[in-house]
């Protein structure tokens, strides 16, 4: 069996390393301008504001806890935590949240949810100094419902950055969003 080396470039928080390798832990364009480059976020532990939007988002999903010292997002397996749920309990869900001192979180509908895909990366297309990849390899839920089709949501996978419908009584995981004061 042959190996064939490829070409990476590693994100790490506010820049970009590019080189060869057997495998790297994200895959972005070798010496492209970021979408979403870490000064782009101020960081509050377990929120970030994204100032270019004024979004403030949850660094990890729903049922995730952030890892301060190991920069990662982990899941609390010790409670009867879901992770994964339907669109409508998402919704319930987001706007039930208090989170460092605020009350009006909610899941983030199509658009805002774009904002923080990094269309310059793969296998994992999201800033992850900021969003980390422990839990990235995931679908998440935006409130957005299909134009189409009424039992649908629109949804992206971090994994790839891709978009489509997905149907509402399916489970997924989702991230929440407020408006930055």
């Amino acid at each position: 069996m042959v190996i064939k080396p490829i070409l990476w470039s590693l994100v790490l928080g506010v820049g970009v390393i590019s080189g060869i390798c057997h495998a790297a832990s994200q895959a972005c364009v070798p010496g492209a301008v970021l979408y979403t480059p870490s000064s782009d976020f101020v960081q509050h532990g377990d929120t970030v504001t994204h100032t270019p939007t004024g979004l403030m988002w949850r660094r990890c999903p729903i049922d995730y806890d952030w890892n301060a010292t190991a920069k990662s997002c982990d899941l609390d397996e010790s409670t009867d935590r879901k992770s994964y749920y339907t669109w409508s309990l998402a919704l319930a869900a987001a706007e039930n949240l208090i989170l460092a001192g605020y009350n009006d979180w909610r899941l983030p509908n199509i658009t805002e949810l774009r904002t923080i895909v990094e269309r310059r990366c793969t296998a994992f297309a999201i800033n992850v100094g900021i969003f980390p990849t422990s839990y990235n390899n995931s679908t998440y839920w935006s409130s957005t419902t299909s134009s189409f089709q009424v039992d649908a949501a629109r949804i992206i996978t971090f994994a790839q950055g891709t978009e489509r419908t997905y149907d509402k009584s399916e489970s997924l995981q989702f991230m929440v969003v407020r408006d930055a004061d």
